[in-house]
């Protein structure tokens, strides 16, 4: 999926916002790597690209609960290498 919008409750608030790119991990069922592009010069401290990160996991998993967000990519594209996290649920 590319650009898939999204509305998530949280908190007794509805966020809002656009996923840049969402990809079936190959080989797992039902598990995805959400992707984010970013093409500015600066980096994203560690706490907002975290809640953006984790907010996109949310709306993701509450729009299509089937799926289940493994990896989230954070794509800086003035970089050399993105930044990749991955969820450890175990």
């Amino acid at each position: 999926m590319v650009e898939q919008p999204f509305t998530v409750p949280l908190g007794g608030f509805n966020f809002k916002g656009f996923i840049d790119r969402v990809d079936l991990i190959p080989g797992a069922k039902d598990e995805v790597e959400i992707i984010d592009y970013k093409a500015g010069k600066y980096e994203p401290g560690p706490v907002e690209r975290g809640r953006q990160l984790l907010l996109y996991a949310r709306g993701i998993e509450y729009i299509y609960p089937k799926y289940k967000v493994k990896r989230l990519t954070l794509e800086l594209l003035n970089l050399p290498n993105p930044r990749t996290f991955e969820f450890n649920c175990g």
